[in-house]
């Protein structure tokens, strides 16, 4: 097995299809998972960094100082590519380590969007009412993003209904029943870069904050809306209830 198989492998490479700026970010941090390896530092380690550089960007952002605090978001989405990189490449894959990335992702949604918001509020931009809007959006998603990250129905789309289909092709896991239903697919795909930390409004904020915040508020607002929208999709389609098949 070759090293890049090892470190991304076929059905992962698959999977990340529906979010195309992660990949992109693996082939430029692709030869920092590489270093990490020869140097043997500790995927977790990693992981514990980009907590670190997560909270001082998002505080930079509330002070509103923009232009470091796009510069850690940066390094703080490499590193949350690079520990899982590294986990695989030295077999260092721990439950431990999953439930700090799953706590990272949250953070990173709930935090830095939030003092992004308080920032370009201070700076007159935006009202308090898209304050509001954004913390409160991201909230309600993180209460609800578990939903969409796990499935604790069968990964086979027989005996099932149209409308069970496509809520459940909306879980992560579930790729067979997500390949039957063509709507099912569309919305993955809307969620995955629209409402996710790799999503396009999230790096186009992340990224042109360090240039023009005024660029930010548009992406922030269409992230904030599709935050409340894929929430409210779990309660009214009873994601939050398992299926019986």
């Amino acid at each position: 097995m070759s090293f890049l198989v090892k470190i991304y492998p076929l059905e992962l490479r698959r999977r990340e299809i529906w979010t195309p700026l992660i990949p992109v970010f693996r082939l430029l941090t692709l030869p920092f998972a590489y270093l990490s390896i020869l140097i043997k530092i500790h995927p977790n380690f990693l992981t514990l960094v980009s907590f670190l550089t997560l909270f001082l960007s998002s505080a930079f952002a509330l002070f509103a100082n923009f232009f470091i605090s796009s510069l850690l978001m940066i390094l703080t989405l490499s590193l949350d590519v690079i520990d899982g990189e590294v986990a695989r490449g030295t077999d260092k894959r721990t439950v431990l380590g999953l439930k700090m990335e799953s706590l990272h992702a949250d953070l990173t949604l709930l935090i830095y969007p939030s003092s992004l918001a308080v920032g370009i509020y201070n700076s007159g931009l935006i009202s308090i009412w898209t304050l509001f809007f954004v913390i409160i959006s991201a909230a309600l998603y993180i209460r609800y993003r578990s939903t969409y990250s796990n499935s604790s129905v069968s990964d086979e789309p027989s005996g099932k209904s149209m409308m069970q289909l496509l809520i459940l092709s909306q879980q992560k896991p579930n790729e067979k029943i997500r390949s039957v239903t063509f709507l099912g697919k569309v919305l993955f795909f809307s969620r995955m870069n629209l409402a996710t930390q790799f999503g396009f409004p999230f790096i186009i904020a992340v990224i042109f904050s360090a240039i023009d915040v005024g660029i930010v508020v548009l992406p922030l607002q269409i992230m904030a809306a599709s935050h409340l929208i894929f929430a409210f999709a779990v309660v009214i389609g009873g994601l939050v209830r398992p299926f019986d098949s």
